[in-house]
């Protein structure tokens, strides 16, 4: 009877057991632990914005421009010959004709004179044969012989007194003699360069312009060349050439000017175009989207908005352009701070 009331020995096993279920049963009949609260969403990044208003501004176009005189030309030698005299120099205000070098004369009056001579006998037999018309047929063919013959006399006097006036080579029109390339006592042959000329009377100025700018350009309209020394000088425009110049494409512009820049002086050249409606901005409020296209962005109902824009021209650290609704609030600071779409928080500035 006593074995019987002895104390059970446990194993190491039970034990372990035996504490896992007591475990369990408190943590069944603990209270709930409070659920933790998600971290706040950040605010929306800060923007600052300004009312933007359409303006219509005269569409003006500028392009680089050089200076070139109205009209170039070169002389050149008529006939071969030794330059007897060189009667004008580099830098002389030629008239019409006025004589820029003179070749020895040679023979070639003495030929004139015989031609001359030669005509002269030519005429008085034909007007014998003339005479004798009356007398049959056979006349009339002594006069077609002569008038021949006279004809021919009268081309080599042409010839010869052509020689004779080429000898003096002349200035084709009113011009700068800019370069004069021979000397007394030099050779030259048919062809070969005597001079270099220039009207300076009246300028031209010459720039290219893109594609983009083509309607805004009209024969006849307002231009402003502006040299980088000196004071801008009004024109009008007098040429658009009618088709591209490769690899550029660009289009020739040129505009007359009054004299009194100096060939090959360059600047800007600045053309008056019609009345559009364009937006100024700074140009610090330009950016570009994921595809590259540049323009700039604008807040709608706390969101951000890009707008494509078209760069028109712009001065004095601001932009004309132009593909903008009439008002908007421009976006001027914190640009790179929210995407297309993304909400904004607004602080407006003047």
């Amino acid at each position: 009877m006593t074995s019987l009331l002895r104390p059970i020995a446990l194993s190491g096993w039970t034990w372990s057991f035996a504490a896992a279920l007591a475990a369990l049963a408190w943590i069944a009949t603990a209270p709930p632990r409070p659920a933790t609260p998600p971290p706040p969403s950040p605010p929306p990044p800060l923007v600052l914005v300004r009312e933007q208003v359409a303006q219509s501004l005269p569409g003006v176009v500028a392009l680089a421009a050089v200076v070139e005189p109205w009209r170039r030309t070169e002389a050149r030698a008529a006939l071969d010959g030794r330059v007897a005299e060189t009667p004008a120099a580099e830098g002389d205000a030629l008239d019409e004709g006025a004589p820029i070098a003179v070749l020895l004369p040679e023979d070639r009056p003495a030929r004139l004179r015989e031609a001359e001579a030669k005509v002269a006998a030519r005429r008085a037999e034909a007007e014998a044969a003339r005479a004798l018309l009356p007398s049959g047929g056979a006349a009339r063919n002594r006069v077609i012989d002569a008038d021949a013959r006279l004809a021919e006399a009268e081309r080599e006097e042409a010839s010869a007194r052509q020689a004779v006036e080429d000898l003096v080579i002349r200035a084709p029109f009113p011009a700068r003699l800019e370069r004069r390339i021979v000397e007394s006592g030099r050779w030259v042959m048919r062809g070969d360069l005597i001079a270099e000329l220039a009207d300076v009377s009246r300028l031209r100025v010459r720039g290219y312009a893109a594609e983009r700018d083509l309607p805004l350009l009209r024969e006849g309209a307002r231009a402003r060349f502006e040299p980088r020394v000196g004071t801008p000088v009004e024109g009008r425009v007098v040429f658009i050439a009618a088709r591209a110049e490769a690899p550029a494409r660009t289009w020739r512009i040129e505009a007359e000017l009054p004299p009194g820049l100096a060939p090959g002086q360059v600047g800007r050249l600045v053309i008056e175009g019609p009345a559009r409606i364009l937006h100024r901005l700074p140009l610090s409020a330009l950016t570009a989207d994921a595809a590259g296209r540049v323009g700039v962005k604008s807040v709608e109902e706390g969101r951000i908005r890009f707008h494509p824009v078209r760069l028109v021209g712009g001065d004095g650290g601001d932009a004309l352009v132009e593909g903008l609704p009439e008002r908007l609030r421009l976006v001027v600071r914190g640009l790179d701070l929210a995407r297309d779409g993304a909400p904004v928080r607004v602080v407006a500035v003047p």
